[in-house]
């Protein structure tokens, strides 16, 4: 047996020790890749995540909408018309299949076997492969969309908020348009402790130049220290290169979303699997992991979308 053949089957015999049943991933196994993924995105790890081994799985949520306290007294009894029904609500998470490639040199791998760090690299890598492009479907897939195939796989979280819209017309994102942005939201849904306002990178500079701006101390500091998560009246604003700044049929358009992430559900199946090609003429070794997953956005009422907003 060559060199290459040597070390390409160390590879294989690293891949199929990390595996069981035929490149399944054992549950404890995908439950640490999952959590690294998550890690790996400010963004998802704001989002509540789901693992399950059926098709599909359900959410419900029980609400008590309308008035609940009514004048009491002793021997005070609610007529029927005072009693309140909960109202419940599901929605569902129907897992689609993805996949994530990582490829690596001969070069790099042969290396990596002699050291013995194939497998932690492994470990390592995959994930991140696996946040980079699950955070843009999530975040920006259309079914309906003009994107590639993967894109097309499910209705990420900005198709799904559709009730309640601010249009910014080709304005950038500042305290005007999150102002607007707030007061479209629910009266009762106004927890400014839980929500964001998830823009686009840009979205962010312009909003935190429209505050410095104002040559004020909280300017001069935002301007020095860049600081993480810049504020408009209590409520942070995280980016996320991931939220497209080509929209609206144009090259500097962009979305932004004002919601509490805890109502974004990400499902995880209970099911990944890792296979691997090799490309002698090129000379790499490429690992396959396939999964299933889904995104929906709970109560997508109670969300704020921002459209036609200036990125460039």
């Amino acid at each position: 047996m060559g060199g290459n053949e040597t070390f390409l089957a160390k590879a294989d015999q690293s891949v199929a020790d990390f595996t069981s049943n035929g490149g399944k991933v054992p549950d404890e196994k995908l439950q640490k890749f999952i959590l690294t993924a998550i890690k790996e995105s400010d963004t998802l790890k704001l989002f509540r995540h789901q693992t399950f081994k059926g098709t599909q799985f359900e959410i419900p949520q029980i609400g008590l909408d309308g008035r609940v306290l009514r004048p009491g007294g002793e021997r005070v009894v609610l007529s029927e018309a005072h009693r309140v029904t909960p109202t419940i609500r599901k929605a569902t998470l129907v897992p689609v299949s993805v996949r994530a490639e990582y490829n690596i040199s001969y070069e790099a791998l042969e290396d990596q076997i002699e050291q013995g760090t194939f497998l932690s690299t492994m470990e390592a890598e995959i994930p991140k492969a696996i946040t980079r492009d699950l955070t843009e479907l999530v975040l920006m897939g259309d079914t309906a969309g003009s994107g590639d195939s993967t894109m097309k796989l499910l209705d990420g979280v900005f198709k799904q908020i559709t009730t309640r819209t601010v249009d910014f017309n080709g304005d950038r994102f500042g305290k005007g348009g999150a102002e607007a942005m707030f007061r479209k939201m629910p009266s009762q849904k106004r927890n400014k402790s839980k929500l964001i306002y998830l823009v686009s990178s840009n979205s962010e500079l312009d909003y935190m130049f429209s505050v410095a701006n104002r040559q004020t101390a909280e300017g001069d500091r935002m301007l020095a220290s860049g600081q993480e998560s810049p504020k408009w009246n209590g409520v942070r604003i995280v980016q996320d290169p991931n939220i497209y700044e080509n929209l609206e049929g144009s090259t500097d358009r962009t979305v932004a979303a004002l919601l509490d992430p805890q109502s974004v559900w990400m499902g995880w199946k209970r099911e990944m699997t890792l296979d691997t090609i090799q490309d002698k003429r090129e000379g790499t070794y490429t690992i396959v992991a396939r999964m299933r997953v889904d995104v929906k956005v709970q109560n997508e009422a109670e969300c704020v979308k921002g459209t036609d907003i200036l990125a460039a």
